[in-house]
C-alpha cells in the first residue's frame, strides 16, 4: 500500500485529518480500505470535520475529479469495485456514520443552493419555499436569498450523490 494510516489510542482532530489526507492519496482500493478503517476507528464528533470533504471528494464536487464511480468496471477492476461498493453500501461505513450523526447529535453541512435544480432555485428566489427545503434554509436577513442549505449528514450525502448522477460533467461548483 502506498501510504499507511497512523494508528493510536487517541484520535485527535489533527491525527484524523492527517490520516484522512493520507488515505486520499492512495489508489482506489487502498483508499477505500483505509477510509473504512478510519471511519470505524475515529470518534463520531471528530468525523463531522472530515465527512463533508470525504463526500465531496468521492463525487468530485468542487474539484471535478471524482473517484471514477461512472467508469469503474466490476469485471476488470474487481477488488476496487468491491471495496468501493462496500464503502458506499447502505450498510457501509459512510452511510453508517451519516445515520449515527443523524441519531446522536445531527451536525449540519452546507450544500449550495446554486446546485439545486433550476425550478427549485427559481422558487426560492421568488420567496416560495418547496416543502423539501423548508427546514433547511437559514435566512439570516429577510429579503436576502440564502446561498446554502443546511443539511444533515444523510441529506448531504444524497444531495451530492444526486448532483453527481444528474450532472456527471458539471462537478465543479
Amino acid at each position: 500500500m502506498a501510504g499507511s494510516i497512523i494508528t493510536g489510542n487517541t484520535h485527535s482532530y489533527q491525527l484524523l485529518l492527517t490520516n484522512f489526507q493520507t488515505a486520499l492519496t492512495n489508489p482506489l482500493n487502498d483508499r477505500c480500505l483505509f477510509l473504512t478503517q478510519l471511519l470505524q476507528d475515529a470518534q463520531l464528533k471528530e468525523l463531522q470535520y472530515v465527512f463533508p470533504s470525504l463526500v465531496e471528494n468521492i463525487f468530485g464536487f468542487r474539484t471535478g475529479i471524482d473517484w471514477g464511480l461512472l467508469t469503474l468496471d466490476k469485471d476488470i477492476q474487481i477488488k476496487e469495485f468491491d471495496n468501493f461498493r462496500k464503502l458506499l453500501a447502505p450498510d457501509g461505513p459512510i452511510l453508517r456514520i451519516a445515520t449515527k450523526f443523524t441519531e446522536e447529535f445531527c451536525p449540519k453541512f452546507e450544500f449550495p443552493v446554486a446546485c439545486l435544480p433550476i425550478p427549485s432555485q427559481t422558487m426560492l428566489q421568488e420567496g416560495k419555499v418547496p416543502a423539501l427545503y423548508a427546514n433547511k434554509l437559514q435566512i439570516l436577513n429577510p429579503g436576502i436569498f440564502p446561498s446554502t442549505l443546511q443539511l444533515n449528514a444523510f441529506e448531504f450525502y444524497f444531495f451530492h450523490f444526486t448532483y453527481f448522477i444528474v450532472n456527471p460533467t458539471l462537478k465543479m461548483f
